[in-house]
């Protein structure tokens, strides 16, 4: 087992009662296997990155982050380049990394994973200064993102409404997109460069992705009418985005966008401002995490 093994926490993901009983559960579960257990809980937005940096330069040779993909992403991004591994306690309501890795939600279940200490690599994206590990998005679903996360309610329900809100809203800005070589003007609906298959919550942007190839699935949405608009979730969570003639698929593992002016993106779930020049560009293999053998998001 991990000798020394710290635990970062996000007391707002999920509750902050039911995280009370998730840390108690896992110092239960592992001070028998592990006598070095340190508990760091966060208390304002960033925070989770610095505490895994010092972490790692504390020799930690285990980081169990409990939290959703905005915690996860924080976390992640200071065990970047790294050897000190990554396993995720899913408590968000999207849970997309957790959910692209077959990683259990169930609490014991996840804890049985940690234990059986099956390691693996996964790449790493980085748009401009920043990391992402599953989805960089741009566009609509950057501006929805933003609109969801300022409200209180969570959840599909309220997410789809203001996508329905958004929607006839939303004006694309114009771009350039340089990859594989060559440049494109366009004006896209949306932009995602997957790392991994999903969003969160089973949305499947990028079908065909794998999180250690080396490689971004690069989708590119026009314009839908309001009747494929509405056809196009259920084929999202069918993993048939593929199916409209207004989406298309490239793979490359670095590319630059040059928007008219700055705005919205969106990394792993989480929306953010950022300048009009973006390049995005893979990190093979730079996080080593916690994961079920056999797993169908890796080649």
């Amino acid at each position: 087992m991990f000798k020394k093994i710290a635990i970062i926490v996000n007391p707002i993901a999920g509750g902050a009662k039911s995280k009370e009983k998730i840390i108690d559960y896992l110092f239960r579960y592992f001070s028998s296997l592990c006598k070095d257990m340190a508990i760091q809980i966060t208390s304002q937005p960033g925070e989770a990155t610095a505490l895994a940096r010092k972490c790692a330069q504390e020799k930690v040779e285990l980081i169990i982050a409990i939290g959703g993909d905005g915690t996860i992403n924080e976390v992640g991004t200071g065990l970047v380049g790294t050897d000190v591994a990554l396993a995720i306690i899913p408590t968000g309501s999207g849970n997309g990394l957790a959910r692209s890795l077959n990683i259990p939600t169930n609490l014991r279940q996840a804890c049985e994973l940690i234990e059986q200490q099956i390691v693996t690599y996964i790449d790493v994206g980085q748009a401009n200064n920043r990391y992402f590990f599953l989805v960089f998005g741009l566009g609509f679903d950057a501006v929805v993102g933003k609109r969801f996360s300022e409200s209180s309610l969570r959840g599909p329900i309220p997410y789809f409404y203001y996508s329905f809100k958004e929607y006839f809203e939303y004006r694309p800005p114009k771009m350039e997109i340089v990859f594989n070589g060559y440049a494109k003007k366009i004006q896209p609906f949306v932009v995602a460069v997957a790392n991994g298959k999903q969003y969160g919550n089973g949305a499947l942007i990028a079908p065909d992705a794998k999180l250690n190839d080396g490689f971004f699935d690069v989708c590119i949405v026009h314009r839908l009418t309001v009747f494929q608009a509405f056809t196009a979730i259920p084929k999202l969570f069918k993993g048939k985005i593929h199916d409209f003639h207004e989406v298309e698929f490239h793979k490359t593992d670095a590319l630059q966008i040059v928007r008219d002016e700055p705005g919205i993106i969106n990394i792993d779930g989480e929306p953010i401002e950022e300048g009009a020049t973006i390049n995005i560009k893979i990190l093979p293999k730079k996080l080593k995490i916690i994961a079920p053998g056999n797993n169908p998001a890796l080649i």
